[in-house]
């Protein structure tokens, strides 16, 4: 598919261009954020660019409160029961798949994936992506096996009770070379998954390279290690049943924290340069991704508020045995 012309024609194309934030909503947003060390969890984020340049940093500052935001949904308060947690993750396992989209983007635009190879020019971006590659498509599993984090996720959703059977009827429709779109319609994906995995799509498909690089680093790799660090707090330390999701989880805060985050940021710093515009699309892009994965939050805590509507209680928080808060 050809690309937009331009950054306008791309995000009018996505499925979330319409739910961008006004400064209002943005502080609304924040403000309700019960977390107390927001605001130093803030300055702790953007510290860590002031070593990039200065379009990233600019970058990062703007992006503060959309990030804050997302780190303070009401999502996290309502993992309180298995069947919380079940309904989380077959909405989130489709975030889990079309994560790869992304990424196989940035490696078909930044390596040679052709039968008839040539070298690339910048050979040091080729390695970036061919090492988050590596580990996302033939990681070690728990039993020192290899295993893609997708095939990781979807273990750990057995392994808790989680309904796999929309994500699965999903991949053998795409297998089948049914288009994405009819795809997520046929296997029934709630509304909410359904335009999140379109706009991740959408600028997979459609996007300039730095909106790609922008969205996999600000709406992945660099607020993953956070996000994910807040779920595992939240899950019963002893029940077995949710042992393969602490290993998914705590892989990944490992992974984006310490290797995948920093070198996506050189890659995604090298993408935007000095060049005004391409900080201006990626920021646009940084912000509309971290919007979706808002908007996706918030449509799993509709459906947590349509089932505790209709009786479908489960286990009860006490019986799970959480986790005590950390008071420090």
């Amino acid at each position: 598919m050809a690309r937009c012309a331009a950054v306008g024609h791309l995000f009018a194309m996505c499925p979330v261009a319409a739910m961008g934030w006004s400064c209002r909503a943005r502080r609304r947003a924040i403000s309700g954020c019960r977390h107390p060390g927001a605001r130093g969890r803030a300055r702790r984020h953007v510290a860590l660019y002031l070593d990039a340049g200065g379009g990233v940093l600019q970058i990062a500052v703007m992006l503060t409160t959309c990030r804050d935001a997302l780190l303070c949904h009401p999502l996290l308060a309502r993992l309180t029961t298995l069947q919380a947690w079940q309904t989380f993750m077959e909405h989130h396992v489709f975030a889990v798949w079309d994560f790869m989209s992304l990424l196989k983007r940035l490696q078909r635009e930044l390596s040679c994936v052709e039968v008839v190879w040539l070298p690339r020019q910048r050979g040091r971006f080729a390695r970036i992506v061919h090492e988050i590659v590596l580990a996302e498509e033939s990681d070690l599993d728990e039993t020192g096996g290899a295993s893609s984090h997708f095939e990781l996720y979807l273990r750990a959703m057995e392994a808790c009770g989680a309904n796999t059977t929309k994500i699965n009827t999903f991949v053998t429709a795409l297998r089948a070379g049914m288009p994405a779109a009819a795809a997520l319609h046929q296997c029934g994906a709630p509304p909410c998954v359904r335009r999140f995995v379109e706009h991740t799509l959408c600028v997979a498909q459609h996007g300039y390279l730095e909106e790609v690089g922008a969205t996999f680093f600000w709406g992945r790799e660099d607020i993953i290690a956070e996000m994910f660090s807040a779920f595992v707090a939240k899950l019963p330390y002893d029940d077995h049943r949710f042992a393969p999701l602490r290993h998914y989880l705590s892989r990944h805060i490992e992974l984006d924290g310490d290797s995948h985050g920093p070198l996506t940021q050189q890659l995604v710093e090298a993408l935007c340069a000095d060049d005004a515009e391409r900080q201006r699309r990626a920021h646009l892009a940084a912000t509309t991704a971290l919007q979706a994965r808002y908007q996706l939050w918030t449509g799993i805590c509709e459906a947590l508020e349509q089932q505790r509507a209709a009786g479908r209680t489960d286990i009860a928080a006490s019986d799970l045995h959480l986790i005590p808060q950390n008071s420090n």
